[in-house]
């Protein structure tokens, strides 16, 4: 086994080569606009201009520089900034116009998302040990991660910021396996900081864990209401300038409430399918106590089946993750989740509700 393993990461190192390949050789309007962004933070910083952040984005998208407004909250804006710095240093010393007109430079705003999804490649492989799987199929179900079409097509071809949600939230979730409710906490704020997603996949997975209706809404609003806080000094000081964030996350939250997962030919909304997971996730409570796990699968199969749905549903990145562990039988030991949504099953496509903020 431990040769076998050996080999399995020699063929990581060649198939991350690979993806370093394909990463190098597309760019993507929207990777432009966030390296740019994380350059920006700086720029606002150092400039004097930093609750005028988001206007200052403004003004560099109209010159022609980028194509897109600041969309996301000063917490993502800053982690980009991190990677950026080098970049924004580099331009303002050699005095160059534009410094992602240069390839190495271009590859290198890029290259922080492939250390995300090795951070995310880990983070899945010690959940998958957690529940009980062996080292080499958790290896296995890694790789197949690591090769799927959507992850190459998300982290390396589109490269958006998608992958940093994603890896929080496998956090979170293993903090939860943890029963660290404290770290769980903390990394829900902080998913819930860099894409919506994180709370369609979170909040139903803490359903299976507390029952508590007060603690439950308690959990569930902390991101929203850290989010405001963070916003606040930015409404007061650039109302207008952050208005274009609120304005693309008000479209993100009607194309959500739009969205629709078809099965069967019928439509369920997506908002309808957390409501049955609460609601079997309370029932379990109610109705199972006492009994033996086996004979509490109908309820949690409900569970799993609304979450996979929202997985499916929302997020590219998600649905490759949650279906490949789906089918290495970790979590379906784990969670005795009983029906599952398969690549090729009909999920009805109107557009990304709200993740492209």
């Amino acid at each position: 086994m431990k040769k076998r393993l050996a080999e399995c990461d020699k063929r990581r190192l060649v198939f991350y080569g690979i993806l370093l390949v394909i990463t190098a050789i597309y760019y993507y309007t929207d990777i432009n606009s966030n390296i740019r962004q994380g350059m920006l933070f700086w720029e606002s910083l150092f400039s004097g201009r930093f609750l005028h952040y988001y206007s200052l984005n403004i003004e560099v998208k109209q010159s022609g520089i980028m194509d897109h407004t600041a969309a996301y909250g000063m917490l993502t804006n800053f982690l980009m900034g991190i990677w950026q710095l080098p970049l924004y240093l580099i331009e303002k010393i050699s005095g160059v116009a534009n410094i992602q007109d240069y390839f190495l430079a271009r590859v290198y705003g890029k290259l922080y998302l492939l250390i995300l999804l090795y951070l995310t490649s880990r983070t899945v492989r010690r959940i998958l040990e957690k529940v009980g799987v062996d080292k080499e199929s958790s290896a296995d179900a890694v790789f197949m991660l690591e090769s799927g079409i959507l992850t190459i097509d998300a982290v390396c071809l589109a490269s958006q910021i998608d992958i940093l949600g994603v890896w929080v939230t496998l956090l979170a979730i293993e903090a939860l396996l943890d029963k660290d409710e404290k770290k769980f906490l903390a990394f829900f704020i902080f998913a819930g900081q860099i894409k919506f997603f994180s709370l369609f996949i979170l909040i139903p997975a803490y359903l299976l864990h507390e029952k508590r209706i007060w603690k439950l809404g308690l959990t569930a609003v902390s991101p929203l209401v850290v989010g405001k806080i963070i916003d606040l000094p930015f409404i007061l000081a650039d109302p207008d300038g952050i208005a274009t964030k609120y304005d693309r996350e008000a479209r993100a939250i009607t194309s959500l409430l739009e969205g629709k997962a078809e099965i069967i030919g019928g439509g369920a909304g997506i908002l309808g399918t957390d409501r049955s997971t609460l609601h079997a996730s309370i029932s379990e409570k109610r109705v199972n106590r006492g009994s033996k796990p086996a004979e509490r699968i109908p309820l949690e199969r409900d569970s799993g089946h609304n979450l996979c749905l929202l997985l499916r549903r929302h997020t590219g990145i998600l649905a490759g993750i949650f279906i490949r562990i789906v089918r290495s039988t970790a979590v379906y030991r784990y969670c005795k989740i009983g029906t599952v949504c398969y690549p090729g099953d009909r999920i009805g496509n109107t557009g990304n509700p709200g993740f492209d903020v």
